[in-house]
């Protein structure tokens, strides 16, 4: 039973990717999510409970490795200084979904690119990076990554699937933000703040 759960849960993934790769960022995928939501919150078929039983697996899963990701990157500044020294982690390149109702906030990943480190810094006088401390915030944090965004070109492509999670369940389940606010975050990102360009 579970692994039927798996293997539905992955072709579910696949498929709200296509959806969003097929429609970018027309605003129709407003629609489908809206559909997606009203199905499985508010139907009482048996395919419809199915897919509750679907989408609290997923959840599950999903907030586990939040838990779990959110135990190893607890670190104080300046473990995470010393992490960047010994090259245990690197910066990664924007950290725009990481900066909602805030700015500075840049992210940095572990050499294999699950775990992320997001970092509230300020510059100093010479334009150098200050790191104040690592942002924890259940809006803003770190999520773990199941595909390396720094990766190859397919790691890269597939991380594509890591935004589809955090745009349903957030970063965890003390996540304030709603699946509207963070559709909403997704398509105007251009006109937030994105963050200091590590690049």
């Amino acid at each position: 039973m579970i692994k039927k759960y798996v293997h539905i849960s992955l072709l579910f993934i696949i498929g709200m990717g296509l959806i969003c790769l097929i429609i970018k960022k027309d605003n129709q995928l407003y629609k489908i999510e809206e559909k997606i939501l009203e199905i499985i919150t508010h139907s009482q078929s048996t395919t419809c409970l199915e897919l509750k039983l679907l989408n609290r697996s997923l959840k599950n899963m999903y907030y586990k490795k939040q838990d779990d990701h959110a135990l190893r990157t607890h670190v104080s500044i300046e473990r995470f200084v010393g992490l960047i020294n010994s090259n245990k982690i690197i910066p990664a390149r924007n950290a725009t979904f990481h900066n909602i109702n805030d700015c500075h906030n840049l992210k940095y990943l572990s050499r294999n690119g699950h775990y992320e480190y997001i970092v509230k810094v300020e510059k100093d006088e010479n334009g150098n990076n200050l790191f104040i401390k690592i942002v924890t915030n259940s809006i803003n944090k770190g999520t773990y990554n199941f595909f390396n965004q720094e990766g190859r070109w397919w790691q890269r492509s597939l991380h594509h699937f890591d935004v589809i999670f955090w745009l349903l369940y957030g970063t965890s389940y003390e996540d304030q933000s709603t699946v509207s606010d963070r559709l909403d975050f997704y398509f105007n990102r251009n006109n937030a703040c994105g963050g200091l360009d590590e690049n």
